[in-house]
């Protein structure tokens, strides 16, 4: 018979574990982290809820955030967002143990789309600022050489600017899918504005 691994539910801690050793430090949610920390929020669009009453509103950051992290995990929708806060670590650790809904989710991506987009960019102007995109200048002199070349290494302008257009389709299709998806789940829409105000 040989010796097995097998899981301890009845684990206990002498100390209870701090919830940054969740997550190896080269893990992509600390750079989510770190990126939405540097960004000027108010200058992208971010609208800034100011208000004493009623239950504490989630920050901008965080709900920013865990739509970073569904856009990088290919998890698009917010009800599938919002089980993701409960049951992906990395997501435990980005929000801090807390637990936005999908209507809460759906909400700030419905109020901040044009803002997102501006993240977006932005997120392409540091991925370049940190070398991660290459802006070789390609030059050629008289000689004849035979090649062969992928076509990545070597993009002209007509073809950024297409490849720029289907990414502004394929963000218009993903926010279209959204909004079909969130339905008469918008509850914004449907009462009246003391109920909405309750709400939000």
């Amino acid at each position: 018979m040989t010796l097995e691994i097998r899981a301890d539910h009845s684990l206990q801690f002498l100390l209870p574990p701090a919830i940054d050793d969740w997550v190896p430090q080269d893990h992509m949610v600390r750079f989510i982290r770190d990126f939405v920390s540097s960004l000027d929020l108010h200058v992208l669009g971010f609208a800034q809820r100011i208000g004493n009453d009623g239950r504490p509103h989630y920050s901008n950051d965080l709900l920013l955030s865990v739509w970073l992290y569904g856009y990088m995990e290919r998890i698009r929708s917010h009800r599938k967002l919002e089980h993701a806060c409960r049951t992906h670590l990395p997501l435990v650790w980005l929000t801090g143990m807390n637990y936005p809904d999908h209507n809460t989710l759906w909400r700030f991506w419905r109020d901040h789309k044009r803002a997102i987009r501006n993240v977006f960019r932005q997120s392409v102007r540091v991925a370049q600022q940190l070398g991660m995109v290459g802006m070789v200048v390609h030059a050629l002199d008289g000689s004849k050489i035979a090649v062969q070349t992928a076509s990545k290494h070597g993009l002209h302008r007509d073809v950024l600017e297409r490849l720029n257009a289907e990414i502004e389709a394929s963000l218009h299709t993903m926010e279209s899918a959204l909004e079909k998806e969130a339905g008469i789940n918008d509850l914004s829409n449907v009462l009246p504005d003391e109920f909405r105000m309750a709400l939000t």
